[in-house]
């Protein structure tokens, strides 16, 4: 099978995973990439945040915190840490600082910012599976990290615990990153 058939082969796996479902791969990525290419502890304040999806009952409130602190919006001079929902002003100069130093920060960015596409997107509207837009999202993001973790590309199989036809193809995101990592590891 040429590696054209293999890639789409992979990218309808995502058919039936949630929106969320998606994000959190995206999520688990940025865990590994971090973690292989900068030995960073301050990185476990975005880390943190970023797997902290089922404390959230509204979905919108955990997409406005990944806004905050998406490096582009962290780095951003004009913005104003004093007035940050989610992130004390400490946490969100320790993200400027890692942002500012670390090599991993430009794909970071752009994976978030995959990210904040997938949640905006389907914020306020009524979708209806397989949720065409943020797959197509999702497609052009898994080239990308295709080729930026080469043959340590995640599988897509564990995530089908959030599945696209629960919750309005939110899928039932109370699974957290403990019982995803199980699944990964039994894999």
């Amino acid at each position: 099978m040429c590696s054209i058939e293999i890639e789409r082969t992979n990218v309808i796996m995502f058919k039936d995973i949630s929106i969320m479902g998606r994000v959190i791969y995206i999520i688990y990525v940025i865990d590994l990439y971090v973690k292989e290419k900068d030995n960073n502890a301050d990185w476990n304040i975005l880390l943190e945040e970023l797997w902290s999806f089922p404390k959230y009952e509204y979905i919108d409130h955990y997409a406005y915190m990944v806004v905050e602190c998406t490096p582009s919006c962290v780095l951003d001079e004009r913005e104003d840490f004093q007035t940050a929902e989610y992130f004390n002003v400490e946490k969100l100069c320790k993200l400027k600082k890692l942002y500012m130093e670390s090599p991993c920060t430009e794909t970071v960015d752009y994976l978030m910012e995959q990210i904040n596409h997938i949640l905006g997107s389907n914020l306020y509207t009524s979708v209806k599976p397989p949720e065409s837009h943020s797959l197509k999202i999702v497609e052009e993001t898994y080239s990308y990290i295709e080729k930026l973790m080469g043959e340590n590309v995640p599988p897509i199989k564990p995530f089908e615990i959030y599945s696209i036809y629960e919750e309005q193809c939110w899928g039932d995101y109370s699974f957290g990153k403990k019982e995803l990592l199980e699944r990964v590891k039994n894999c």
